[in-house]
């Protein structure tokens, strides 16, 4: 039994060595490739890690250091919760840093970030607002057809095409959201907009509207 282990473990840490020859090292000064199969590496990691935390941020920290001790007992469900999350991004921001990928996870953190501006906001601030809006009102009566024939034209006019055909749902929420806050301004600058619909496009697409 041991001498399939064994095999297993010298083959990994035989791989660990090769990459160490093209990347010698890890993010953090000291630190190679090689060390991530070292239990006792990954010690110096963890502490190199809580020293870090500890130093920017040491109330966050203290509350990790009483959960890990503990392991959660006593503690309820959301208590839990709401500390790993704000645990989570230092432990993001290290394993980047430490995997010297920080430019890639800075771009996923605006994606990110852009969605909740924008699709999660939308979802919300608007979408899950329409039944109060629109309460008491028919919507049979709407011209279904020409209405969403013009708000096609402004989306074409007001977003670049190549973002309305990559990601429509994201394309239609920064619509929305650009008129809704336009519309909740106590002084709103409608010039941006109001460019993008003097497009030749917008007013050709409400022309051929017009004429039926």
């Amino acid at each position: 039994m041991n001498i399939g282990f064994d095999r297993t473990t010298r083959v990994k840490k035989e791989q660990f060595e090769s990459y160490d020859a093209i990347h010698p090292s890890l993010g953090l000064p000291g630190f190679a490739y090689g060390d991530l199969y070292s239990p006792s590496r990954l010690r110096d990691l963890t502490l190199a890690f809580d020293r870090e935390t500890q130093r920017q941020d040491p109330a966050l920290f203290g509350e990790f250091q009483v959960y890990r001790q503990c392991q959660g007992e006593g503690m309820s469900p959301e208590a839990i919760s709401d500390l790993l999350v704000r645990m989570a991004p230092w432990v993001g921001e290290f394993v980047a840093r430490l995997f010297q990928v920080e430019s890639t996870r800075a771009r996923q953190k605006e994606a990110i970030q852009a969605e909740f501006d924008g699709i999660f906001a939308f979802r919300t601030q608007v979408v899950g607002k329409l039944a109060a809006r629109f309460k008491g009102q028919d919507p049979s009566g709407w011209d279904l057809p020409a209405i969403r024939l013009k708000f096609e034209a402004m989306l074409r006019a007001s977003i670049p095409a190549a973002r309305v055909d990559g990601d429509r749902e994201a394309a239609v929420a920064e619509l929305a959201m650009e008129l809704l806050g336009l519309s909740q301004a106590e002084t709103p600058d409608a010039s941006a907009l109001r460019a993008c619909l003097s497009d030749p496009v917008f007013a050709e697409d409400l022309e051929r509207d017009d004429a039926g």
